[in-house]
């Protein structure tokens, strides 16, 4: 569903039962978790933001984080958890604002670390799929996003879909996903 943060999600896994339901039914799990909760720090601070400004908003995320996948994993044992990273909407537009990259990076790396110490769990980075640096796109919209220049549209979900498909792909060739 777009549109949570890890606050909302968390929420939701603790108190909504068909969503609890399928997730204990679940073969696999893909959260797409944490560009919402970078975008409510931009929209306060708009162009004026600083890395620092993300710091506290981070830590929150990282602690939902970890409440998130305690949750899951009560409710599902088994199931790999495929963690798909943030990325920066804005390359387009405000390239010069190299805060944006810092902060997404941060968030990636720090989410990244986290899911390298859970069982059965992997991270999906997505940036480079999403992301737009060419040069004769400046100051255009993003193929890759909706009208709203923040979430993905049909082609840029289609590049997500096949970077986790990629993952647990590679993770169950390599053996590394329990039967």
């Amino acid at each position: 569903m777009s549109g949570n943060r890890s606050d909302q999600l968390l929420k939701r896994l603790k108190t909504d039962q068909t969503f609890r339901k399928k997730l204990k039914e679940a073969n696999v799990v893909t959260i797409t978790i944490g560009g919402n909760d970078v975008m409510k720090v931009l929209r306060s601070r708009l162009l004026e933001v600083k890395v620092s400004d993300f710091d506290k908003a981070e830590q929150n995320f990282q602690k939902n984080l970890a409440e998130i996948f305690q949750e899951t994993r009560a409710l599902n044992q088994d199931a790999p958890i495929f963690l798909v990273g943030v990325y920066n909407p804005y390359t387009t537009y405000f390239s010069q604002i190299k805060e944006f990259d810092e902060i997404i990076s941060s968030w990636n790396d720090g989410s990244e670390a986290f899911v390298k110490k859970q069982k059965n769990a992997y991270f999906v980075p997505v940036a480079s799929q999403l992301e737009n640096r060419d040069e004769k796109n400046r100051d255009k919209p993003n193929p890759l996003l909706a009208d709203d220049y923040f979430h993905p549209n049909h082609k840029g979900y289609e590049k997500m879909a096949a970077a986790v498909q990629t993952a647990i792909l590679r993770e169950n060739a390599a053996g590394k996903i329990p039967k």
